[in-house]
């Protein structure tokens, strides 16, 4: 994801600032990019035994190949429903309404222009998750800042102010309260009830993508892997 970021910082430099200075800073940036992409597939050749070009790989798995695509497809406007939705629906419309703001006036701000660039490229993929707009996400507070800063002299700008502090509160209140993840109440379960034997099929419970939680499953009993073979001769025992 970073390098389609990067692609449409070159290019705003290429259009706002093509001097011979800046070619020689991009040419300069591009071949430490390329020897960390170098560095790269020493480190997979270990990793996999073999001389292995990753992200060439993966990108033509993804794109040409359609992989993807295999995950679901979303419409267009998939994104700005999402940032609407996960950023809390007041804040998360006041987000969308600061980044139109930022498109019309600010348009030829690096920022502006490169996240643009970044954005309408990942509109385009039929697969889309929020996951895959973290890197323009960390401008979030600039682009916040600088429409909230257009509005310092607006009559409303107090109501605005209380319009994002209010909700942004209750919000992170709310998640205060709210385990990570559900797998949360299974381990709470397991630990209010007394439970000694464990036992489980596929999965461990224990894991959570691929690590284990030690600040939950420290406190619970040891949990074991069976079979259809062995499981006639338990008793009186939990199944996970």
């Amino acid at each position: 994801q970073f390098v389609i970021l990067i692609v449409g910082i070159f290019l705003w430099l290429l259009i706002n600032n093509l001097k011979k200075k800046t070619i020689i800073s991009l040419l300069t940036i591009s071949a430490t990019i390329f020897l960390i992409f170098c560095f790269s597939l020493g480190v997979d050749y270990f990793g996999y035994g073999k001389f292995n070009i990753t992200f060439l790989n993966y990108f033509y798995v993804n794109f040409f190949e359609g992989k993807l695509n295999h995950f679901g497809v979303d419409p267009w406007w998939y994104y700005f429903k999402e940032l609407s939705i996960t950023f809390f629906p007041p804040i998360g419309i006041f987000f969308l309404i600061s980044i139109i703001f930022n498109i019309i006036s600010k348009f030829n701000h690096i920022i502006i222009f490169s996240s643009l660039f970044y954005f309408l490229f990942f509109i385009i993929i039929g697969h889309k998750e929020l996951r895959f707009l973290f890197p323009i996400l960390f401008f979030v507070p600039f682009i916040i800042c600088n429409f909230i800063d257009y509005l310092k002299n607006n009559k409303f700008i107090n109501i605005i102010k209380y319009f994002l502090i209010i909700p942004n509160i209750i919000y992170l209140s709310f998640l205060s309260f709210i385990p990570a993840t559900e797998q949360v109440k299974l381990y709470k379960f397991i630990y209010q009830n007394n439970i000694n034997n464990l036992y489980y099929f596929d999965d461990n419970p224990y894991i959570l993508a691929g690590l284990e939680p030690k600040i939950f499953t420290s406190v619970l009993p040891k949990i074991k892997n069976i079979n259809s073979n062995n499981i006639g001769n338990l008793n009186e025992e939990y199944y996970l």
